[in-house]
């Protein structure tokens, strides 16, 4: 569902409103997603389609996905419009690649830009031989950009890695020892008549307009419902892989443990067992007392299913499979017989 409705995103073929000489505001809020990269490419496209003065990406984000990041600098890398990123308030991790692909930077009086080091999806640093690998991986990407776009390549290499100094000159910009972050004052220093990074701090957009020279309309950008279906989507996406999604007369033994797995209608879990990521359990089932389910085994309806890693032993008979939701409602009905007796008060 998520492929087909990103698919739909990129496929979308809108007539364009933007107007000759305006000036194209893009949102980029949130997580920086594949979706966020449609989103970006299809405001280019119409803005190049137009002969918009400038594309502004309006950016308050704390990173996402580096793989859709790179997506989105060689999208902005490849067009003749000039393009501004205004940050405010944030642009983390991936939201700096994105940056970094623009040809200026403005930002927020209270605004930052850095920190992009590589992690895994929940947050935890990568494995020290992995993590050399995609550190140099995306520090070619960010240096490139940078060079590209007149930043100094080693600003861009010390938001993604620790081991990186930055110098202006005799100045020493930034350490050895941590990832580089820059608020809106430190970026927009002048040292030795350049800019840290930064070309200036602007109230809002229309001061940014303003110091950057613009005359033109703004004109901003809106996802269409297909494309805020897409970043609802993708934000959520996560979130719906941990969770068990479990049918009616569904009867789970003590200790059973279930996990981003998928449990159909009428299907016994033993005492113990363990049923792991990814999984589907078909209808009628039953799987046995300290089972372990592999992640993503797949069990047709009516299984039997024993053993660690578990097995599809045979098929249930119908009388078999029939009762599986007998014991389901035998449960029920002992809790409410419980319950009406009040032992289940206090």
């Amino acid at each position: 569902m998520q492929r087909l409705l990103l698919l739909l995103v990129a496929c979308l073929s809108l007539l364009s409103s933007v107007r000759a000489g305006e000036v194209v505001v893009i949102p980029i809020k949130g997580e920086i997603t594949k979706a966020q990269f449609f989103f970006l490419r299809r405001g280019i496209k119409e803005a190049e389609a137009a002969k918009a003065d400038a594309v502004i990406l309006d950016m308050d984000t704390y990173g996402g996905e580096l793989d859709s990041a790179t997506d989105m600098l060689e999208a902005l890398l490849g067009t003749s419009i000039p393009t501004i990123t205004y940050i405010d308030s944030n642009a983390g991790s991936a939201g700096a690649l994105v940056a970094l692909s623009t040809r200026h930077i403005y930002m927020a009086p209270v605004s930052a830009i850095g920190a992009a080091a590589p992690v895994m999806s929940g947050g935890q640093d990568l494995p020290s031989t992995m993590n050399d690998k995609v550190v140099s991986y995306f520090s070619g990407f960010a240096r490139s950009a940078a060079q590209k776009n007149g930043y100094d390549p080693d600003i861009a290499e010390a938001f993604i890695s620790k081991d990186t100094e930055v110098k202006m000159g005799d100045t020493v910009v930034h350490p050895k020892g941590m990832l580089l972050t820059l608020s809106a004052q430190e970026a927009t220093k002048v040292i030795n008549g350049k800019p840290v990074l930064a070309s200036g701090i602007a109230d809002n957009l229309a001061d940014l307009l303003s110091k950057a020279g613009l005359t033109g309309a703004i004109h901003q950008i809106e996802p269409t419902g297909f494309e805020t279906l897409a970043f609802w989507l993708t934000t959520l996406a996560p979130l719906l892989l941990l969770g068990v999604f479990v049918g009616e007369y569904v009867t789970c033994g003590h200790s059973a443990i279930l996990h981003a797995c998928t449990i159909d209608d009428e299907v016994l879990i033993g005492m113990g067992a363990t049923v792991l990521d990814g999984a589907e359990i078909g209808a009628r089932s039953v799987i046995g007392a300290n089972s372990l389910v592999t992640q993503g085994m797949k069990i047709p309806p009516g299984s039997l299913v024993l053993g660690s890693p578990a097995k599809v032993r045979r098929t249930l008979d119908l009388e078999e499979q029939a009762g599986v939701r007998y014991w389901a409602e035998k449960y029920v009905m002992l809790s409410r017989a419980y319950m009406a007796r009040g032992k289940g008060k206090g």
